[in-house]
């Protein structure tokens, strides 16, 4: 089985030091969107991560 771009630690390292860190405002958008799920759903048993990024709010 071949290995894509994106099985490469260094690859994905640097996606989420240099890509991710530099969208404007990333980090306010989370807190916006989490608080935003917590007024809903304070517990939610599941959130649907859409694939539209890194998949760091899967974790």
């Amino acid at each position: 089985m071949s290995t894509t771009n994106w099985q490469r630690e260094d690859v994905t390292e640097h996606y989420l030091k240099q890509v991710r860190g530099g969208i404007p405002y990333g980090a306010d958008q989370v807190k916006i969107m989490l608080q935003v799920i917590n007024y809903f759903s304070p517990h939610p048993k599941k959130i649907m991560d859409l694939g539209c990024g890194n998949g760091f709010l899967a974790g």
